[in-house]
């Protein structure tokens, strides 16, 4: 029965989409949907970008690039995303939420991937390369984005490693425990990630403001709005309990880059480094 509905239901909507399909967006084979804001960046940066015929609502793209908004992961519009055309469709969710498009159309290749850690993002470039049948370019994408990972990590010095804490928001604040991008990060540009020793099952754990004392970080870096980024930072360096507001090495950033985990994080890497260099000498800041 439930096979039943669900073709019923893709049949109402390519009915729908049959009455009023505008010509789908032009592009080379394989036409791609990236249906992950994480998935787009990569597959612009890999220089791939030609290939996509659609994205999410939440997905922004390089500049003078614009392709069709085509839902997102909670409101996935079958509809929408047939009108494109597409042969591969990129995702990072759980492929049975797609099970209609695999009844409307079964040769649409859908290639979902987990991507958290660094490592997730390395194996998505290989991924993707793969998927659109550019495992060369892919390859070379890779080798200059591994190069770019080793040249930060090739900066840093001896001595201590300073305690980060890398949080969203403030008030009731969201902290990047392990097993994501950010440990990473932090790891690589020659710091020690304090929210690995927050307790808690998430990667990214909202948490009391007690255990950020707790956790007593040298450098504190904080991801807002835009709009927030004055109120954070007062947040956080009345803090006066915390070393990293004693000294001043707080850091506001507003790039929503520091909470995809994309091959940006190669830019990434190489402000964190700056920012814990900064902090060592007890200046503050932000990306802006």
């Amino acid at each position: 029965m439930k096979r039943v509905f669900t073709f019923i239901l893709a049949a109402l909507l390519v009915g729908a989409g049959c009455r009023r399909q505008p010509s789908p967006p032009p592009g080379p084979r394989p036409r791609v949907v990236s249906f992950s804001p994480a998935l787009t960046d990569i597959v612009f940066d890999m220089g791939l970008g030609g290939h996509v015929v659609g994205v999410t609502n939440y997905c922004v793209l390089p500049p003078g690039q614009t392709r069709p908004a085509l839902g997102d992961r909670i409101n996935v519009s079958l509809e929408a995303i047939l009108s494109v055309e597409p042969d591969v469709l990129l995702i990072q969710q759980d492929p049975g939420s797609l099970a209609a498009l695999r009844e409307v159309n079964p040769k649409i290749r859908i290639v979902s991937f987990q991507i958290e850690t660094l490592q997730d993002i390395i194996s998505a470039v290989d991924g993707i390369g793969q998927a659109l049948g550019k495992q060369q370019q892919a390859e070379q994408f890779k080798q200059r984005f591994l190069g770019r990972l080793e040249s930060v990590r090739r900066r840093q010095g001896g001595g201590s490693r300073p305690r980060v804490l890398f949080v969203l928001g403030y008030g009731t604040p969201v902290v990047a425990r392990d097993r994501n991008f950010i440990h990473d990060l932090i790891e690589l540009a020659g710091g020690a990630n304090a929210g690995a020793e927050i307790r808690g099952l998430q990667r990214w754990q909202q948490v009391p403001l007690e255990s950020i004392l707790a956790a007593a970080p040298d450098v504190l870096i904080c991801q807002v709005e835009p709009a927030q980024e004055a109120a954070a930072r007062k947040f956080w360096l009345d803090m006066q309990d915390l070393p990293a507001a004693r000294s001043g090495r707080v850091f506001i950033v507003t790039d929503r880059r520091w909470s995809i985990p994309s091959t940006r994080v190669a830019e990434l890497a190489e402000k964190m480094w700056e920012m814990l260099h900064a902090a060592s000498k007890g200046a503050g800041g932000g990306d802006g």
